[in-house]
């Protein structure tokens, strides 16, 4: 996951419900996560870009029920 030019604070987990991250990413900073889709992402910021299989979107093109994105298929 690449982000932004900004610090962000999130939790990541799979579809399994183990947390993979919970916590400030750094702006320069690249997650490298391995879980079983799909991924949950809580956070309160919408300015940031998520690298998934090959492509990059930023975070609003997912879904986002319940306050979380969701990224990825089951």
């Amino acid at each position: 996951m690449q982000l932004g030019k900004k610090d962000v604070w999130m939790r990541i987990t799979d579809s399994t419900g183990e947390k993979l991250h919970g916590g400030t990413v750094k702006a320069s900073e690249t997650l490298n996560l391995m879980g079983k889709p799909p991924f949950y992402i809580q956070t309160i910021r919408d300015d940031f870009y998520v690298k998934y299989q090959g492509r990059t979107n930023r975070i609003t093109e997912y879904p986002k029920p319940e306050n979380q994105f969701i990224i990825g298929n089951r």
